[in-house]
């Protein structure tokens, strides 16, 4: 490594002392017959270029893949002081601040990845901190509906969830937002059971108040034929006894 690196230093002091603008043909360190305009060849090893800022480390190059390998050693690109940018046509398309933190369509990354855009991706994994389990626990403090419509009437959004202006500001935490959201759907699903007993209840309720209607029914039908029946006999009796007068007559 320290041939190859002192071999490239002299080309380019030798190279920095002449006149001349360009180096015809190609230019090969480590290897005999350069294919390219530079190639540097290193059997085994690593090949770095370097300065007091600024180190460009390579491992091997595989063949069949076209591609640069580093085997049981880092491969990397690195920085002192300020960051590395990658771009297209001038643009700088993504950034790794000297802080670590990657930016994607944006220099300035303050998160440990940062994109200025749309991701598009099949699955993403959030380590969270607890879940929202905890609304279904029975000491758990369900807020009356009233109350909760009350909030609703005076700040426009549901309680415990972020307002509009909040987001705007603030932007979202997904991971806390579907927890957020799953502490909802359990607080609903609570209210729904709640409702569905009320239900029940006042189905129960119903049903008995129909029974007694229902026996009242039957025993006002009873009293009735026993007027009917009462009526009848009475009208006989007159009968014979109106008849009986007028025999006597």
């Amino acid at each position: 490594m320290k041939k190859i690196f002192l071999t490239l230093s002299l080309f380019c002091f030798s190279w920095s002392l002449s006149a001349q603008n360009s180096f015809p043909g190609n230019l090969g360190i480590g290897i005999s017959s350069p294919q390219n305009k530079l190639d540097v060849y290193s059997n085994n090893e690593r090949v770095a270029i370097r300065n007091e800022t600024v180190a460009l480390v390579l491992g091997q190059w595989d063949t069949s893949n076209n591609r640069i390998e580093s085997v049981g050693r880092p491969l990397f690109l690195t920085t002192y002081t300020g960051s590395i940018n990658f771009g297209i046509n001038g643009a700088t398309n993504l950034t790794i601040a000297n802080s670590g933190n990657i930016g994607i369509g944006t220099t300035t990354p303050t998160d440990k990845l940062a994109v200025n855009g749309m991701i598009h991706s099949q699955a993403v994994k959030v380590d969270m901190n607890g879940w929202s389990d905890y609304v279904l626990h029975r000491e758990y403090p369900l807020r009356p509906l009233s109350l909760v419509k009350a909030f609703i009437d005076r700040n426009h959004h549901l309680p415990d969830v972020p307002s509009e202006k909040e987001v705007i500001a603030n932007g979202l935490n997904l991971g806390e937002m579907n927890k957020l959201l799953m502490k909802k759907v359990e607080e609903l699903t609570l209210y729904l059971i709640e409702k569905d007993d009320i239900q029940k209840s006042q189905a129960d309720a119903i049903a008995q108040q129909e029974n007694k209607l229902k026996l009242m029914d039957s025993r006002l039908n009873d009293q009735k034929k026993l007027i009917d029946k009462l009526i009848g006999d009475l009208n006989t009796r007159k009968t014979i006894v109106k008849n009986k007068f007028k025999s006597i007559l």
